[in-house]
């Protein structure tokens, strides 16, 4: 009984998925995909039964022969090779396991010198970027809205940020911010936050607003004093002037500044100050106060010119629980509570 039922809830599952007509979303622009081209012998494997008859009959109407077709199963791991010599065109009409197998097999066949047939498959491509309406939402506002076009802000970095942000902005909890330049990731933040219809946190920024401190070359060979001092506490309030009700400016040497705080819960930190020194006090100060499923995002705990800052995140977190998560580029994050 209970298997027959788990049965019926998995088919359900499948006919939600595939929408009401039983077509999986993208097969309708494969089929129509599939009317541009010209075939001739062909095989046509599938792994819905409908699928696989409606590109049959279209493949018929245009002219092509269709040697073969399958419906794929687990009994059937090699579909399709035995008729390999005798067509021109594979039409794939899903994107299998067993699928990426039989491309593994044609390769070899093409390496030892023998004829191949065409493969047709559809493309299903990941692209965030463009279809997450949200993500575009907030590119677009900030485009508006700073001095910034849609690619400077339309990036995996971003995107990467974005999704750590609706984590972090579920919990209680304000958002400090350790490095901030020129206020990109603080517009990034408050934006998101707009987005998302928060209005009940706080964003701390911690800068000089007028370059990096000293450093010690042994652990910070690359960046030092006074670098990145194109800036100014006036330039930071320029940019962020949209949003301007949601910040705290706090200037001055980030190893002061950030222990005065008074203890406070924290749902998100940002540590984008590359030097060991400062990295380690704003870790310090403020990992304690992080409640558990908050998110600490380090900017350039991977970067060969910012060893000094890993050096500063690896020494904090020793004996603690948290280890943490690599990100695209130069960037990490620990969520508090999660080894």
């Amino acid at each position: 009984m209970l298997s027959r039922l788990l049965k019926q809830r998995k088919r359900a599952d499948i006919q939600r998925s595939l929408g009401r007509d039983g077509a999986r979303p993208g097969f309708e622009a494969f089929r129509r995909h599939l009317e541009e081209k010209h075939f001739k012998k062909v095989g046509v494997i599938g792994r819905e039964e409908r699928e696989v008859r409606i590109i049959v009959r279209l493949i018929e109407a245009t002219g092509g022969r269709v040697v073969f077709h399958h419906v794929l199963s687990d009994d059937r791991e090699d579909v399709g090779l035995s008729h390999i010599d005798q067509i021109d065109q594979i039409v794939l009409a899903v994107l299998d396991t067993r699928v990426y197998r039989l491309r593994r097999r044609l390769l070899e066949r093409k390496k030892s010198g023998k004829e191949i047939p065409e493969v047709i498959a559809p493309s299903l491509p990941y692209r965030p970027l463009e279809e997450d309406s949200l993500f575009t939402a907030i590119v677009n506002a900030l485009a508006d809205k700073t001095e910034w076009d849609v690619g400077f802000w339309q990036s995996w970095k971003s995107y990467g940020v974005y999704q750590l942000l609706r984590m972090a902005l579920l919990h209680d909890g304000e958002c400090f911010e350790f490095g901030c330049y020129r206020g990109y990731s603080a517009a990034f933040l408050a934006e998101t936050m707009e987005a998302l219809k928060i209005s009940n946190k706080r964003i701390y920024l911690f800068d000089t607003w007028e370059g990096m401190p000293s450093a010690d070359k042994t652990c910070d060979p690359f960046y030092g004093e006074g670098d990145f001092a194109d800036t100014s506490i006036e330039c930071m309030r320029r940019t962020l002037d949209p949003w301007r009700d949601r910040f705290e400016y706090v200037q001055g040497d980030i190893c002061k500044t950030a222990r005065l705080q008074r203890p406070r819960p924290l749902c998100y930190v940002r540590i984008d100050v590359d030097l060991y020194e400062p990295a380690r006090r704003a870790l310090e100060a403020t990992y304690d106060w992080v409640v558990d499923g908050g998110i600490v995002y380090f900017d350039d705990y991977v970067s060969e010119k910012t060893v000094g800052e890993r050096l500063a995140v690896d020494e904090v977190l020793a004996g603690r629980p948290e280890r943490p998560f690599y990100m695209i580029g130069d960037r990490a994050y620990i969520i508090k509570g999660v080894p």
